[in-house]
């Protein structure tokens, strides 16, 4: 029987079409915000494992910027949660890519840490609001 079965499958001779698969607008949004968590999540752990090479001179303002990024993650697991999507967790580290020993390595990973994380932001801006 699986012989016969085997043929007639083959002898059909065509592949089947794709099938579209349409996702859930609620689902995709969720998961943009959650990249965008991750990231803010990530953007705050940089910006500590980074402080520590930066002149003392650029010390407030880093810490100011990671205050920013503490709120933001904090603004976004309270609306995920006031929505019922439990918000995901940070890391306990992140790959930093190279080794971070000058001021100017830790600007420099700084720099990228916050275009990847804009990149995450205009994702999430990208999600119609609701009618």
């Amino acid at each position: 029987m699986a012989l016969s079965l085997l043929v007639v499958l083959s002898a059909c001779g065509r592949t089947p079409a794709p099938v579209k698969q349409v996702q859930d607008p609620r689902v995709a949004a969720i998961n943009s915000i959650q990249n965008y968590l991750a990231g803010e999540h990530a953007a705050v752990w940089a910006y500590g494992r980074a402080a520590a090479l930066l002149p003392q001179n650029e010390l407030p303002g880093a810490i100011r910027i990671m205050k920013a990024h503490e709120r933001e993650r904090d603004q976004i697991s309270s609306t995920l949660r006031s929505d019922g999507v439990e918000p995901l967790g940070a890391l306990v580290a992140y790959d930093e890519g190279q080794s971070l020993t000058t001021a100017a390595q830790a600007r420099e990973f700084l720099l990228g840490v916050e275009g990847r994380l804009a990149a995450l932001a205009l994702a999430v801006k990208g999600i119609p609001s609701k009618p």
